[in-house]
């Protein structure tokens, strides 16, 4: 049981942490912003699905969700480092994604009931 939960709740409460930032008009996620060039709004929404995301790996039903809105999120932040010119800042939004993917497909095969014995906490 343990093996499912630590991963989750560390992941909420990073993501719920970080998306809380966007909304700091002196964090630097104001100046990231910007040189996306999308406004304001789109600093707000970011953090939104973030601490929504974040939020939804702590309910079961709801994980999956969480681990694809964050994900995509992460995403973004990869392609933005990227295309703009600095993929060595990629490399935290790219490790934030490996783990959701993980934890998330080992989180989806759980649900469906295909996950080996050992990822369910089961002997």
């Amino acid at each position: 049981m343990l093996t499912i939960w630590i991963p989750r709740v560390a992941l909420a409460i990073v993501f719920v942490l970080v998306g809380a930032l966007k909304f700091d008009e002196r964090s630097v996620y104001v100046r990231i912003f910007e040189q996306i060039g999308f406004g304001t709004w789109f600093r707000y929404f970011t953090g939104v699905v973030e601490i929504g995301g974040g939020l939804l790996l702590l309910v079961p039903r709801a994980a999956a969700v969480g681990f694809i809105l964050n994900g995509c999120a992460m995403l973004g932040a990869i392609a933005f480092w990227v295309l703009g010119g600095n993929p060595f800042a990629a490399m935290v939004p790219g490790v934030l994604l490996l783990l959701l993917v993980g934890f998330g497909w080992a989180e989806v095969r759980r649900f469906l009931g295909t996950a080996p014995r050992r990822l369910v906490g089961r002997t």
